[in-house]
């Protein structure tokens, strides 16, 4: 698509720009937008327990650091009471 040599700042502003959105909706509706574990890239685990694993992450937009929980799906599929516990 592009060269990165031909437009050296071209991911940047296009990172920019969506920041800037991101940050635009947050203040409009006060919450964050929808997001899943595309947005992240995942670096180490950081710790285990009965509901699954914790790992380490970074926003690929952002670049801010963030714990992600990732849930076993066969805890959730035991009970009703298992999902009102996790959720």
């Amino acid at each position: 698509m592009y060269d990165s040599s031909t437009y050296p700042n071209w991911q940047q502003t296009e990172k920019e720009k969506l920041t800037e959105a991101i940050k635009a909706h947050f203040e409009l509706h006060s919450t964050s937008l929808p997001t899943d574990k595309n947005y992240y890239t995942l670096e180490k685990i950081l710790g285990r327990g009965a509901f699954g694993k914790v790992y380490l992450g970074t926003h690929n937009l952002t670049g801010q650091s963030v714990a992600m929980k990732m849930i076993k799906k066969t805890y959730l599929e035991k009970s009703e009471h298992a999902k009102r516990k996790v959720f």
